[in-house]
């Protein structure tokens, strides 16, 4: 949809960009006591599979809900993401026209939600939600499923209570990101001509 377009950080440029960061950032800063107060539920709920002597497919019981769980936390509005991977394919240029259709019908349930619950909202602020919920999902899903994929690797068949577990998760769900210069610009002695695409790598 064209408003999710205007609305995602991602497709704006310099200024309008910066001040969509602060937002979505107050954002979470205002919802971050609420989310704080229900984590520990949300994790002892969502992990709840790994307790038990079956085989599980973490990223689809255990992750994908629990991702779930905190985006609504955070935008203050219940959404359902473990059931759909549509919402965040928004960039997607290989998902068909069906597929499409629910991705744009999701978009439109989660944006009706989110102005019934903030009715004195603006577009800007609910946009910024809407894209809270878009950006949010993919990235938290890589950093939470890739940290706990390293930490079980490396504790080598160790019981979880025995795991010293990380306060912070060790990987991240966002390990590069592109930037397109705007002017000449130097870096490290190489000089790159407007329109190149410099490529920042995060996870070092």
């Amino acid at each position: 949809p064209i408003f999710v377009l205007t609305v995602i950080p991602l497709c704006q440029n310099r200024g309008r960009h910066a001040d969509m960061r602060r937002i979505i950032a107050a954002q979470i800063a205002e919802r971050s006591d609420a989310l704080k107060a229900a984590l520990a539920e949300m994790v002892a709920q969502r992990l709840a599979p790994l307790t038990r002597p079956r085989q599980v497919d973490v990223m689809a019981e255990v992750v994908s809900p629990l991702v779930g769980d905190i985006i609504s936390a955070l935008i203050g509005v219940p959404v359902h993401l473990q059931d759909s991977g549509h919402i965040s394919r928004v960039f997607s240029q290989v998902i068909g026209v069906s597929k499409r259709r629910k991705l744009e019908q999701e978009l439109r349930d989660l944006r009706a939600a989110l102005t019934e619950a903030f009715p004195n909202a603006d577009d800007l602020a609910i946009g910024m939600k809407l894209s809270l919920a878009i950006l949010g999902r993919d990235a938290l899903m890589g950093a939470l499923g890739c940290s706990l994929h390293r930490v079980i690797a490396q504790a080598e068949g160790r019981a979880f209570d025995q795991i010293d577990w990380p306060d912070l998760p060790p990987c991240t769900g966002v390990p590069y990101i592109d930037r397109v210069a705007l002017c000449p610009v130097s870096v490290a002695g190489k000089t790159y001509e407007p329109g190149a695409v410099l490529r920042g790598d995060l996870a070092r």
